[in-house]
């Protein structure tokens, strides 16, 4: 008899990739999950999907990234190789080289696999500069993801300027063989609550505040300077209150900004429990969603559509062409604003704090969108997909 569970490979499976998980195994009656961060599970998963803890991600810096990177593939290598070649495989490209244990699966044993692309490798690296675009590095990388896509049953992303940008960097790939699911929340863990009865926000004394937060990455391909600049603007407005929440390469920095220059107004906070979500996300009346202009297309924060859950109005520091503008714009539920433009953030900020009744559309649209667009029925479309993948005989 044919093993239909689907194992599922994904070295840091925060809430959104559990919750996929968790309604794939749900609608196939049983699924697995190697990963690490599993020491943080704010709820009860479904029975039906088992999870097995992996190495977890080090992102302290280059070496430790590298050293966990390699202990997960090797593992996750592992874990296949002892799996019915029956067995669906659902890999997410973290770490990026991860979808090559589909491909060696595939070619040494006939194991079908499909792929879930968060951010789109080198072209993110190259886009900062880091490697060169000519160089062997960005040269192999490429060639290996066309060889890894062209081999899986399926390969899903989160975005159209993603998908463009994918089929452009595999141009002899079927085109329908890239799906596009937009992010989705849990809007009902995730969800409003007001300021003054925010239980984290009375922990902090900021109660009485208008709160603009910023939570996840502080990494490079994150631009704050301009949001940091716009807190000094507005630090004798004692009523403004800046969040930030999160790790990452950018800390030292901030934290040393914040506290070299007595910036009262800032709090800088790690990252909290996932059981906080539910309080630190609805903290911000305005919620910032930043990325670097050059990785536009590449990639797509999902802190946006949880803040949006959250009701909050979104402030995008982002291109003019990418997602995220294009669900603030299009939405109505915040502006998008040039990231290095301080005095224009700290503007738009007081025009917000200052107009109660704007505000509060932006935030009642974010909301609204979240239940309408980016709630967890978005899982079904990948449900759909994969059942037909399932009842094709592999070719």
């Amino acid at each position: 008899m044919k093993d239909h569970r689907i194992l599922f490979l994904n070295q840091v499976a925060g809430p959104l990739f559990r919750e996929l998980a968790e309604d794939i195994s749900i609608a196939f009656g049983e699924g697995e999950l190697f990963s690490g961060h599993m020491d943080d599970i704010a709820r009860e998963m479904s029975p039906t999907l088992d999870i097995v803890p992996g190495p977890d991600y080090d992102r302290r810096n280059l070496l430790t990234r590298a050293w966990s990177w390699s202990r997960f593939f090797f593992g996750a290598l592992h874990k296949t190789f002892k799996s019915s070649p029956d067995r669906l495989l659902f890999i997410v490209s973290n770490p990026p080289f991860l979808p090559l244990v589909g491909w060696l699966a595939s070619v040494l044993r006939g194991q079908r696999y499909c792929l879930l692309v968060y951010d789109v490798y080198p072209a993110v690296l190259i886009k900062l500069g880091k490697i060169s675009q000519r160089g062997p590095v960005a040269m192999l990388w490429r060639a290996f993801n066309r060889l890894v896509w062209s081999r899986a049953e399926v390969v899903f992303t989160i975005g159209e300027h993603m998908a463009a940008n994918m089929r452009l960097e595999a141009p002899k790939m079927e085109s329908s063989r890239v799906q596009v699911v937009p992010i989705w929340v849990d809007v009902d863990f995730i969800k409003p609550i007001p300021q003054r009865e925010n239980p984290f926000l009375i922990s902090l004394g900021w109660q009485e505040r208008k709160i603009v937060l910023y939570s996840g990455n502080l990494g490079n391909t994150h631009n704050l300077d301009g949001l940091l600049k716009a807190a000094q603007q507005l630090k004798d407005r004692s009523y403004i209150g800046f969040l930030i929440i999160g790790s990452g390469a950018l800390w030292d920095k901030l934290e040393a900004e914040v506290n070299g220059k007595a910036m009262e107004n800032v709090k800088l906070l790690p990252f909290q429990p996932e059981h906080m979500l539910p309080q630190t996300l609805p903290a911000g009346d305005i919620s910032i969603v930043s990325m670097e202009a050059a990785i536009a297309g590449f990639m797509i924060p999902s802190k946006t559509f949880y803040y949006m859950a959250a009701g909050s109005a979104l402030v995008a520091l982002v291109p003019s062409s990418c997602e995220v503008a294009d669900v603030v714009e299009e939405g109505g539920c915040g502006v998008r604003l040039d990231p290095d433009n301080s005095d224009e953030i700290a503007d738009a900020i007081i025009a917000l704090v200052d107009d109660p009744v704007r505000l509060s559309s932006y935030k009642s649209k974010s909301r609204q969108l979240a239940e309408t667009h980016y709630s967890r029925v978005n899982t079904a479309h990948y449900i759909k997909v994969l059942k037909e993948v399932i009842s094709t005989e592999p070719s």
